[in-house]
Parts: structure tokens; sequence; C-alpha cells
């Protein structure tokens, strides 16, 4: 587990895995809203009220934070893997170790802070990205 204390690790997972719990709600919750934002009224009584861009508004904005939030729920599904197979607190790029403080503010860093930063750089150039 690198130098990371297993003590440490094990908080890691149990935080993981309680915003793991918290992730399932939300998402189950945003998406029953948007199911009931998007049925609650029929075309007509929408099209009366000028309700429609607003319902669709309000169902595509709660689809945007359900899909944030799947994202979210998979990179910690991904942190628990890596505490599983023992590369927690691994850089994926590097290999060096993932400072501990970096994971107490962001449990599921797969990268080291060089290497996110690096990552983000190339990422938002648009290194490798075509029309």
């Amino acid at each position: 587990m690198g130098t990371i204390e297993k003590a440490r690790v094990t908080d890691f997972r149990a935080r993981l895995m309680a915003r793991r719990g918290e992730l399932f709600a939300e998402i189950n919750e945003k998406l029953a809203e948007s199911q009931e934002h998007s049925s609650n009224a029929t075309i007509e009584q929408r099209l009366e009220g000028g309700d429609q861009a607003l319902a669709a508004l309000i169902a595509d904005t709660d689809m945007t934070i359900a899909r944030r939030e799947i994202e979210e729920l998979r990179d910690t599904e991904a942190a628990l893997e890596r505490i599983n197979h023992g590369t927690y607190g691994v850089c994926i790029d590097c290999g060096d170790t993932i400072a501990p403080e970096r994971l107490g503010a962001y449990p599921t860093a797969k990268r080291c802070t060089h290497c996110q930063e690096l990552h983000e750089r190339l990422r938002g150039s648009g290194a490798g990205r075509s029309l």
C-alpha cells in the first residue's frame, strides 16, 4: 500500500464507502426528480402554461447533476478497487506515492499533484482531440 499506514487506508475505505452510499441515494433521487419533472403535466398543460421550457430545463439540470454524481461514483469505485489491489495512494502515471494530505482532501485521487497538473494541462489544451 505504498507508504500510507494501514490504519489510514482503513479510514479512507470507510470514507469512500460512506460517500458511495450517499452517491447512490443522491443519484436515485435526482433520477426520480427528473422523471417527475418531465412527466408531471401533459404536453398540452405545459404549452398552455408556458412551462415546457422550464420543465425541460429542470429535467436537464437534474440529469446533469446525476451525471456528475455518477462520475464521482465511478471514481469512488475505482479508489475502492485500488485499495483492494493494494495500489491505493500510488500515482497511476509515475508510480510515486500520493501525499496523504492530497488523499485526505480528495480520497479518490489517482494521480500525485504533479501528474494531475500535467494531465489537466494536456487535457485542457486539447492534445489528442480533433474535429
